[in-house]
């Protein structure tokens, strides 16, 4: 069932939700930027070495909430977008679930070769001339590094989830999962090459748990 994204407001609860249905309960994530002045930092992985500035901003885009263990609650997009363009990646995160589909464009002025590379040995992989596009299937669950062989600088993280139970949107809006199971799962946020967030909530029937996400950026100087 999707679950319309609500604003967060001043208040210290979250959206006004209908009571769960019988024997389920609802689980709210909310996410706070807290802004802190560093520096700039070298970000490694599997295949390549940059430096790159810390995720700034007062509202973050394409934030990725996934409720862990919950096979329902929310739905996981099933296709995605991206757009390579002459500044880079046109997001910086997208979600899918496991066995859907990926498009890709070229904006450059150049063909170029895209690769997204999971730490499971998953791959994604396209050639694409000017100003074309590609639609390409992604069966394999995984968080795959988007990256292009002429650009190094041109990064994004495509996370793609078996679960059902997977949210994106901006900073400023709630993860919303409704009629969830009674039982023990974890609240998994996602930020682009930066620290994430992470906790563990009991579900009771009948009831709901709200959470709040503390996600650390960069201070805008």
């Amino acid at each position: 069932m999707v679950v319309p994204a609500l604003l967060l407001c001043a208040c210290a609860t979250g959206p006004e939700l209908p009571p769960p249905a019988a024997g389920t309960g609802h689980v709210v994530v909310g996410m706070r930027l807290i802004e802190k002045t560093v520096d700039d930092t070298n970000v490694s992985d599997e295949y390549a070495v940059r430096r790159e500035r810390h995720i700034t901003g007062k509202t973050l885009p394409d934030m990725v909430v996934v409720l862990e263990g919950n096979s329902g609650g929310s739905a996981t997009p099933d296709k995605a977008e991206i757009t390579l363009t002459p500044e880079g990646f046109s997001r910086r995160q997208l979600l899918l679930k496991a066995g859907g589909s990926l498009t890709i464009a070229n904006k450059r002025e150049d063909a170029v070769s895209i690769f997204g590379f999971s730490r499971e040995g998953h791959e994604v992989a396209v050639m694409l001339e000017p100003g074309a596009s590609s639609t390409v299937p992604v069966p394999n669950a995984g968080a795959y590094e988007m990256v292009t062989e002429a650009d190094n600088s041109a990064y994004a993280v495509l996370h793609v989830v078996d679960s059902g139970a997977a949210w994106i949107g901006p900073s400023d809006q709630y993860a919303v999962f409704r009629d969830v199971k009674p039982g023990t799962y974890r609240a998994v946020v996602y930020q682009a090459r930066a620290e994430g967030w992470s906790k563990e909530v009991t579900v009771a029937a009948n009831g709901r748990e709200d959470l709040k996400a503390e996600l650390k950026v960069a201070k805008r100087r």
